[in-house]
């Protein structure tokens, strides 16, 4: 399994501090348990540990276990820092060949839904090269939108994530240098049960070498908290294009924490 040190040092401080005594409004964060992401801004001082374990069917390959894990902190007000990997089972048969599985990166909300215009968000992440296999860094330029609307009677929420992956060090001479990364779907809050959200996504993921299909799937998935501190979700998903090795099944089930850190320009208790 890919490990990293640096993950784990970094979400031990995090353990450590204690408990938020009130927790983020945010539902959507990637990979936990969608690849959807909403586009809005956690305060300054709140952070969150993202743990999930999901298992993928291959086609023609074994079936996988995948764990990512994630920390995020937002030091400054509508800023987000963030560090995560993913551990796998299979960590030789990616669909990123050579790519890291350390990645830290940055966000900053570029404005709020106004009359014309949703919330949005710009993200920049480096993925490093650690663990099995690695040998370059990637770099990803991220823009989230995120606007809410009522369908009858049902708030609901509408997210667009789009993203460019740079591959920045030692290419292969099959691979892509630049290769993009969709996924648009709504979340809504259950009616009477406003602590549990709904979320179903479409995403597309080009391949990494030339000449191969882009992977399309769809996710159906929730989120539910069950404590001001705690929440926990799961979802299922398949991918219905790609290559031959593709995913016809995959399910992740996983939770979060809630922590409260110093930060700049936080509000007094």
């Amino acid at each position: 399994m890919r490990r990293s040190s640096t993950v784990g040092v970094a979400l031990a401080v995090m353990v450590t501090v204690g408990p938020a005594a009130s927790a983020q409004e945010r539902a959507l964060n990637q990979g936990h348990p969608v690849r959807l992401d909403d586009a809005y801004p956690i305060a300054a001082g709140d952070a969150t540990l993202l743990l999930d374990g999901g298992l993928r069917t291959q086609a023609q390959s074994a079936n996988r276990g995948v764990f990512p894990i994630d920390a995020q902190y937002a030091i400054l007000p509508n800023t987000q820092l963030s560090v995560g990997s993913v551990l796998t089972t299979t960590p030789h048969e990616t669909s990123s060949p050579g790519s890291g599985d350390l990645t830290v990166a940055a966000r900053a909300t570029l404005g709020r839904q106004s009359t014309f215009l949703p919330t949005m968000a710009a993200q920049v992440g480096v993925a490093l090269p650690t663990g099995v296999g690695s040998r370059s860094v990637d770099v990803e330029l991220k823009g989230l939108a995120t606007r809410s609307a009522t369908l009858g009677l049902l708030p609901m929420l509408f997210h667009l994530n789009a993203a460019a992956q740079f591959r920045a060090t030692r290419p292969g001479s099959d691979e892509h240098l630049v290769r993009y990364r969709l996924v648009a779907g709504s979340s809504f809050a259950i009616p009477q049960q406003a602590t549990t959200t709904v979320v179903g996504d479409v995403f597309a993921d080009q391949a990494l070498r030339r000449g191969q299909r882009e992977t399309i799937g769809v996710e159906l998935g929730f989120r539910h908290r069950i404590s001001p501190r705690i929440a926990f979700g799961g979802a299922v998903g398949t991918e219905i294009a790609g290559p031959r090795d593709r995913s016809p099944f995959f399910a992740t089930l996983g939770m979060s924490v809630d922590f409260d850190l110093p930060a700049f320009g936080k509000p007094p208790p």
